[in-house]
């Protein structure tokens, strides 16, 4: 927190928005090895954290083929035909999903999404001394992966 009028407002708020079942410790200061010291202090939430989203799409793309329903290709959104059905240059589906990241912005299925994107910048970063428990989130984000191995980010650039 950048400030103790920041660190007082954003206490007082957990306190009345009934914050208590997601914090589980407000530190008025927090020395973490590792990290730079938080003078302005941490609240420690629980009843988080993240998704490795690398694992849980192999694990559904698995999934999925095991089912049978299941067919990667890329399509012309010209050749999309959606009434009671799905059909696509002859195939019919229930359902679909477009996994298209970023690009779906260019899709007109979605064309009335008020779409918002940014880049990040993420690496990989080894600190054996950082405790691993901890997602830590303040102007920067570090994500524990296990043996002293963290993701890390910092930045968004909205125009890129």
């Amino acid at each position: 927190m950048p400030s103790d009028e920041e660190r007082e407002r954003i206490f007082k708020k957990a306190k009345v928005i009934d914050a208590d079942a997601y914090i589980k410790e407000m530190h008025a200061q927090i020395e973490i090895p590792g990290i730079k010291k938080q003078q302005y202090g941490a609240i420690e939430i629980t009843g988080s954290g993240f998704l490795r989203t690398k694992e849980f799409l192999d694990s559904m793309r698995s999934y999925f083929i095991t089912k049978e329903c299941y067919h990667q290709k890329k399509i012309n959104y010209s050749d999309l035909c959606i009434n009671e059905e799905i059909n696509i240059n002859n195939t019919v589906a229930d359902n679909i999903i477009f996994a298209e990241g970023y690009k779906a912005e260019k899709n007109p299925w979605f064309s009335w999404l008020p779409f918002n994107v940014v880049k990040g910048e993420v690496l990989t970063i080894h600190v054996p001394e950082l405790p691993d428990n901890f997602i830590y989130n303040k102007a920067y984000i570090i994500v524990p992966l296990g043996n002293g191995i963290f993701k890390a980010g910092s930045t968004y650039d909205w125009d890129d």
